[in-house]
């Protein structure tokens, strides 16, 4: 269901904590050991609740006059991070807030600079960081060997449904993929599917993923579409059009 790189991701998480975990998985506190992250909580997390910490510690941050409720908030700077939690969200939800946001940490920000350390040196940290614009030559360079180059900035997790570019968009349903993985991997909610009674069963399926994996109701609603288009039980056009 999802492409190799997010499989092979999830798995180097989980190798490099070197932890088996047993369902329902928790990043924590198998995250410390794999990745430079700090979690904080907050009570009804909000972006400016999130600025106002960092600020508070002397932590440079861009200011947004918009604020909005959010599940999570990443914040990454100098190969390390900072994730906010909304500490009154119940654990489920603060189970997959933190492994969403941990995706993003790792796939918009932690691979693209290791690419482009690997491809330019340090000298490149300076740009990756903010301290200074890539030249002609590095952004040149850059764009012919596929390397972006530039700050992280990330939206966060929000618990409204405001409208997002095409580009965020992407970027949050393929964190969504990773986040699936490392806490739900398809492989075995397809092997857990399919010793139901009813496999086809949408209910079913969704129950399962609640009750096993330790998925919030609506994401595993939408873990199940995809679990049951996988197995062949996915409504068909004909089923659509009805009889």
């Amino acid at each position: 269901m999802f492409d190799a790189s997010i499989t092979a991701a999830a798995a180097d998480f989980w190798k490099r904590t070197g932890i088996r975990p047993t369902y329902p998985r928790s990043l924590e506190p198998a995250l410390f050991l794999a990745l430079p992250i700090a979690v904080v909580r907050l009570p009804r997390l909000t972006l400016h609740h999130a600025i106002r910490w960092l600020g508070q510690r002397e932590i440079a941050h861009h200011e947004d006059p918009r604020d909005r409720p959010l599940h999570g908030y990443l914040v990454a700077r100098a190969g390390v991070g900072i994730v906010f939690l909304d500490g009154a969200d119940p654990p489920d939800e603060l189970r997959f807030s933190l492994t969403h946001e941990i995706a993003h940490f790792m796939v918009d920000y932690l691979f693209p600079r290791l690419a482009a350390i690997s491809a330019f040196g340090d000298q490149i940290l300076d740009v990756l960081d903010g301290f200074r614009r890539p030249t002609a030559e590095e952004r040149l360079a850059g764009i012919l060997k596929g390397v972006a180059l530039g700050t992280y900035s990330h939206l966060g997790r929000r618990s409204d449904h405001g409208a997002l570019g095409v580009d965020a968009i992407h970027a949050e349903d393929k964190a969504d993929q990773l986040a699936l993985e490392l806490l739900a991997p398809a492989s075995s909610v397809l092997s857990a599917a399919r010793t139901l009674g009813t496999p086809t069963d949408s209910d079913a399926v969704t129950a399962l993923i609640v009750d096993r994996f330790g998925l919030p109701s609506p994401i595993a609603r939408t873990y199940t579409r995809m679990v049951l288009n996988a197995l062949g039980a996915g409504r068909s056009f004909r089923d659509w059009l009805g009889p």
